[in-house]
Order: structure tokens, then sequence, then C-alpha cells
């Protein structure tokens, strides 16, 4: 019991909350003006580093209006200086093999246990935390694996707000993404972004932006930079809405950022308007490819057959009429037809194309 408690406590540590602190130098007087967000409130605290001077707190409307206020301040103290010296939220220690083990079947708690034990060894206070929960001595809070960013955003959005979140010891293994208009397409892009990039994600296994977006869904879910990898993930699917939505509503964008982004995935299904595939990939994961369009265009496919694909084993083309775009011919199909060129291709769908008969 006595151990439990320490580690429940621990685990508390890990899920305090953090605040934003900046620091200046004012002629020879270091300074600082810290924001913290609590909801709909704003609390601030400035003074000389050696005491308090000033704490102040503000309830708006919305945690929405309190964010976007936030925001604005800490805007205002960059532009004139201030130089952020927020600690960074460091997740547990990462191992490729253990985490492939827990990705394989998330149900299975032998692999979350080694995975435990080799933390524990390594001296990092996750591991006591994550043991904790395996045995249900303490609740593992997925909190305490928020990035700082996430925190911020998080505690004022409603993480809770873009869609289902399944969540294992603290963990998020599976996510469908709703793009809530409560939020706005900026928050919720953001709030995806920090997500995405939190320690919380490094198990993710299957992920769904599941419903229309006024964004590009690869620019949504990647960003501008390329910076983000997701080691884990298996299952994506890209544009998933009921069947009575136009492909219109749901622009997809470049698929090979996907693949770049994601090594270990198994299966991508693509579901809307703008598809597209603007370079050669090698990926030796994919097993199954879906691109559900009502236009496919002829620069799209013979980026995909340039591409490697050893593993591939299923592949599904829906290729839709000119009117929507279509531009692809069968004889740019023919390399499908090579064994060497894909050769574990089993399953072959060419699907609503103008050149079936051919």
């Amino acid at each position: 019991r006595g151990r439990a408690r320490r580690g429940a406590a621990r685990a508390g540590r890990l899920r305090t909350v953090v605040s934003r602190r900046f620091e200046r130098d004012d002629a020879g007087v270091r300074r600082f003006w810290e924001i913290e967000l609590e909801g709909r409130e704003i609390v601030t605290r400035r003074g000389k580093l050696e005491g308090l001077v000033d704490a102040k707190r503000r309830k708006l409307d919305s945690p929405e209006g309190a964010l976007e206020q936030a925001e604005l301040q800490v805007e205002e103290r960059t532009n004139e200086g201030w130089i952020e010296v927020t600690a960074q939220v460091q997740g547990p220690a990462r191992n490729a093999e253990l985490e492939r083990a827990i990705v394989d079947d998330p149900r299975d708690p032998a692999p979350w246990s080694v995975y435990a034990d080799w933390l524990q060894a390594r001296g990092d206070p996750f591991g006591e935390a994550l043991a904790l929960s395996l045995t249900n001595a303490a609740e593992f809070d997925p909190r305490a694996l928020w990035s700082t960013q996430l925190r911020w955003l998080g505690n004022a959005l409603e993480l809770e707000r873009l869609g289902p979140l399944e969540h294992r010891h603290g963990f998020l293994v599976e996510a469908r993404v709703e793009w809530p208009e409560i939020l706005g397409m900026n928050a919720a892009r953001r709030l995806l972004a920090a997500l995405l990039r939190s320690p919380t994600s490094q198990l993710l296994r299957r992920l769904t932006p599941a419903r229309p977006s006024n964004n590009q869904l690869v620019d949504a879910l990647l960003g501008d930079d390329d910076s983000l990898r997701l080691e884990q993930l298996r299952e994506l699917t890209l544009g998933e809405f009921e069947d009575r939505c136009p492909f219109a509503w749901v622009r997809i964008g470049d698929l090979a950022r996907v693949l770049l982004a994601c090594p270990t995935l198994e299966r991508l299904r693509a579901w809307g308007s703008e598809i597209g595939w603007t370079q050669t990939v090698q990926h030796g994961a994919l097993e199954r490819l879906e691109l559900v369009t009502g236009g496919l265009a002829s620069e799209v496919v013979e980026a995909l057959l340039r591409s490697k694909l050893p593993r591939l084993r299923r592949l599904d083309l829906w290729f839709g009429q000119p009117g929507w775009g279509a531009s692809a011919t069968i004889e740019q199909l023919r390399p499908l037809f090579d064994p060497t060129h894909l050769p574990e291709l089993r399953e072959l769908g060419l699907i609503n194309a103008e050149f079936t008969d051919a």
C-alpha cells in the first residue's frame, strides 16, 4: 500500500499543470512574467526574480475567448523581447522494439509490463506509474504525458471535443477526429497538432480524421514543415464520412507526405477529392491502399506506380470522370500487371473507370 501511495503521488506530480513563463533583463534587473489558463480564467503573475510583484485573475465568457486573449498577451510579451523559459514536459524513454510489441496488440498486458520494467530499470518515473496502472493500484492520467503545448491548448479547448479518443495506461492508441465546428478549424488544427506531437501519442495505432474540413486533410494532419513522425501508426483513414456527403467536401492532399511521416503504416484509405501523390516513395510496411475519389489524376497514378511498395497486397483505385479531374489511362496501369513490380499484390480493384472495357 505504501508503494502504491508513493507511486500515485509521483504520478500526481507528473500531472502538475505547467504555466508559461517568460523572462527579460530590464536595465540589469531580471524580471519574469507568467500566464496560466484555468478554463475561462486567465491568471498572470509578474515581478522581479527575487519576489512577486503582482498577480491578476480575469474571467472571460468562454474557454476559447480566454485562450485567444491569453495568446494575444503572449504575442505582446514576445514582441517586447520577453524570452519563454517554460520547462518542457519530458515523456518516457523510447524503445522502438517494445513499442512495436505494444502496438501489435494494445490489449495484451505482457508487452506493457515489459515496457514498465524497462523504464523502471532506467530510473524513469513513468515506469512505476505504468506498473501501478497495470495492477490497478493507481490510475495513469493521460495528462501526465501531455506536452507543454498540449496542456496549454487542451486545458483551454477541452481535448475531448476533437472526437473519440481511446487511451490505455495513459497512452493514446486510437483517435477519431471529428473537426468540431464549435472549436473553429484553426483551433482544431492546432489542438490536433499538439496532440500528435505529444508523448501521449507515441503509441498511436489507428487514426481517422473523419469529417470534412475546410483544409486539405494531409495539411491539417502534418502541418507545413514535415516535422511530424508517427512512428507506430498502423492504420490511417482520411475522409471517412457518411455516404450522402459529396466528395468535394473533403480535400485529401499529398499522400506521399503521409507515407514519409508514417514509416510503419500498413493500411491507408483516402476518400475525397484532390488526392495527390507528388513524389516517388519507398515504403516497406504498406499492405493495403485504397483511393476513393471522383477524379483520379494521371500524375497520381504515375507517381504511385513509380513508388516502391514491396509489401502491398491489396490496391483499390477509384478513377471517376474527366469532369471531376480524372485523367488516368489504361496504358499507365501496365506496371500493375508486371509480377516483379508489386511482388506481393494479391487483390486489385480498378473501380468506376471509363476505360473499364479496355
